[in-house]
């Protein structure tokens, strides 16, 4: 398996973790992290620095003093928001040619975030920080196709929506990978837990959704679903989950799954700008 992935990994270009990134990472997940240090790495990326002040400064967070040094800005928003604003910089910047493929697949890999993390929260699944990364992951795949092969993806996405294509089978065909496996092999490299890079691999996969409906996968499924309904879809064609993974994630009527799309809308409307 190390020397398929490594085999993956090298010919799909996969791009390393951002040094500061991964070191961020490092501190953030240490539950005696210093915000101090934290803050002084993190205060060599003007453009993270930029990300988090804008954020911790919305009225989101509705405080009357608004931070004025980096360690305010960072207690404001907490480590688990900062790993968001460290993954979403890297996912973004793999968009960055700000084309109308890059900017519609951004947005849906944020709106499937979104969407993962209001039926995580719906749910009672405890881990919502964790629904929220693999949504914003879980086509982190063909942001690497898009940010190495721009004209190519981009053709290859134009073809496989005027032909109703499977978008797996296409891609395989022609990069040798899907986004899914280059997904799973990335956050191997990135050396993100490994129940993300699963829920990667197989969140496009309904037999494995349907006799899993409580995992990350299904949820993501599910959430992909609905992004869809909710007009943040991108390339995969608008398929009903199976009935387990609905059932599970709170989804089997009409009225739920209306619903649910309506959150999605005002949940994508009202942090759509916290990481543009």
């Amino acid at each position: 398996v190390r020397a398929y992935f490594r085999e993956v990994s090298e010919r799909c270009k996969l791009p390393p973790l951002p040094a500061i990134v991964s070191s961020g990472l490092r501190l953030v997940r240490d539950p005696n992290v210093n915000m101090a240090k934290l803050s002084r790495l993190l205060s060599d990326d003007p453009a993270l620095v930029a990300r988090i002040f804008t954020v911790s400064r919305s009225a989101f967070y509705g405080r009357y003093t608004p931070p004025k040094t980096l360690v305010q800005a960072v207690q404001v928003l907490g480590l688990r928001t900062v790993q968001r604003i460290l993954v979403a910089s890297t996912a973004q910047s793999l968009c960055r040619d700000r084309s109308p493929v890059a900017t519609t697949l951004w947005e849906h890999s944020l709106a499937v975030a979104l969407t993962a993390e209001l039926l995580a929260r719906q749910s009672g699944f405890r881990e919502l920080e964790t629904a929220f990364l693999a949504g914003l992951l879980h086509d982190v795949g063909q942001m690497v196709l898009l940010h190495g092969d721009g004209p190519g993806f981009k053709a290859l996405a134009k073809n496989i929506q005027e032909e109703k294509a499977p978008v797996l089978v296409r891609e395989k065909e022609t990069y040798g990978s899907d986004h899914a496996l280059i997904g799973v092999v990335l956050m191997d490299c990135w050396e993100f837990d490994s129940e993300v890079g699963n829920a990667l691999m197989y969140h496009h996969d309904d037999v494995v959704v349907a006799q899993e409906p409580n995992s990350l996968a299904s949820m993501l499924r599910v959430a992909d679903y609905l992004t869809g309904l909710a007009g943040f879809g991108f390339l995969s064609e608008l398929l009903l989950p199976p009935p387990e993974a609905l059932s599970q994630w709170g989804c089997d009527n009409e009225e739920a799954v209306q619903s649910m799309t309506e959150q999605v809308r005002q949940a994508v409307d009202t942090e759509k700008s916290l990481y543009s």
